[in-house]
């Protein structure tokens, strides 16, 4: 796991802890933009540099309020 994601995760439990987070599995469409259960979320997506994620590629991701951050790419 590298620096940022070690960095990003220990952010979002401390932040779900507060805000009451859930993490899920969704399809990546792009840097911005990921797709769950069919429907696609462009906005208040945010994207670990690190991920190495395709488009169609699954991805493990954390909803913290209306916000979404993509983890990384489930393999």
């Amino acid at each position: 796991m590298g620096e940022y994601t070690g960095k990003l995760a220990r952010r979002i439990k401390g932040q779900a802890s507060e805000t009451g987070g859930t993490i899920l599995t969704a399809e990546y469409v792009s840097p911005g933009a990921i797709r769950i259960g069919g429907e696609l979320f462009s906005h208040s997506v945010r994207r670990n540099p690190d991920c190495t994620a395709q488009a169609g590629d699954t991805v493990l991701a954390a909803q913290i309020g209306s916000s979404f951050y993509i983890i990384c790419k489930v393999v």
